[in-house]
């Protein structure tokens, strides 16, 4: 089972709190309100205004879910991409690690790696991981020049606070190599096995 990404789960808390309290809340207003006006009506009027309350509800609920679900779906995403990064200059200082040079390669593998990596950070390191994250989505730009050149920013910035933290736990280099081991078998092995 894959663990969470700490850093993410902090960052979207405050959205998924939101939508948890705000859903329900929708449903109960909807349904009340719909309650509330076909108390005397025909029972096929009754009928189609739960029906359509139901339809509402559902909209609302989707309206709130579906960017919490795209904003975790771009955060592992972009947690992927720091960790390639990372992983690509830590493979070229600890040549032990390229035997999971495959891993770099696939989505699923990564996404184990940089949860990993993510969930070893100290709370402190976390925060600016986090600071760095706000501060590249706050940016206004206009070009997708901009954009590129603000993503590659932060992404420098977060490989500098991983690269800080591993000079600081010698053991986090040996963590991440039983990552990167544990992705390959779990998830390379069995697809280059799919493949054949």
């Amino acid at each position: 089972m894959q663990k969470r990404n700490k850093i993410i789960s902090k960052r979207l808390l405050p959205a998924t709190v939101i939508a948890g309290i705000a859903i329900p809340f929708l449903f109960a207003v909807l349904f009340n309100t719909t309650f509330n006006e076909t108390k005397d009506a025909p029972k096929e009027d009754k009928a189609l205004s739960f029906s359509l309350s139901v339809l509402f509800a559902i909209f609302g609920a989707c309206f709130l879910a579906i960017p919490i679900a795209d904003a975790y779906s771009s955060d592992y995403e972009f947690a992927s991409h720091v960790a390639r990064e990372y992983l690509k200059k830590d493979i070229q200082e600890h040549p032990e690690l390229k035997t999971f040079e495959k891993v770099l390669h696939n989505p699923r593998a990564l996404r184990s790696v940089a949860t990993m990596i993510s969930n070893h950070l100290r709370p402190s390191e976390q925060k600016l991981v986090m600071k760095a994250i706000d501060e590249m989505i706050s940016t206004k730009t206009r070009t997708t020049a901009e954009k590129i050149a603000i993503t590659k920013q932060a992404h420098a910035k977060i490989v500098k606070i991983i690269q800080e933290h591993a000079s600081v736990y010698p053991e986090f280099i040996d963590e991440v190599l039983v990552a990167m081991a544990h992705a390959d078998t779990i998830y390379v092995m069995p697809a280059q096995q799919r493949v054949r």
